[in-house]
């Protein structure tokens, strides 16, 4: 399946949704969460071997924890942000933004410790060079 086929039938599922928007308003969930599932899957199966190649690499000694981090971060913001689609598919922005808001927080903190790596080792650097 193309890219330009997904996108057609998003623009089919949202047509189809401002059709149905005044006379089966109940449907409008079930239609766009469905819709949105079958997206996901597709995505899903695309991203398989991209993951596949960023696992391979952590079986490199160097970069195994770098790796590790990294696929936990893509795996937060991933289901962060489906999770928060889906918030703001059924209405619900407030809940949306705090989501994605835990969803920052829970990023910052696997970063955290790398964060302080990079910076003890700027301080290395200056120290060294002075």
């Amino acid at each position: 399946m193309t890219l330009l086929t997904l996108v057609g039938g998003a623009l089919l599922i949202s047509a189809v949704g401002a059709c149905l928007k005044e006379t089966a308003k109940g449907f409008l969930p079930f239609l766009f969460v469905g819709g949105g599932f079958l997206l996901l899957a597709w995505a899903v199966e695309r991203l398989r071997d991209a993951l596949g190649a960023l696992a391979a690499f952590s079986s490199w000694e160097v970069l195994s924890p770098y790796v590790k981090v990294l696929l936990k971060g893509l795996g937060v913001t991933y289901v962060v942000h489906i999770g928060a689609d889906v918030c703001h598919d059924l209405g619900a922005a407030g809940i949306a933004s705090k989501l994605e808001l835990c969803g920052k927080a829970e990023l910052l903190l696997l970063a955290l410790p790398y964060l302080g790596e990079v910076i003890s080792l700027a301080l290395a650097l200056c120290e060294g060079g002075a």
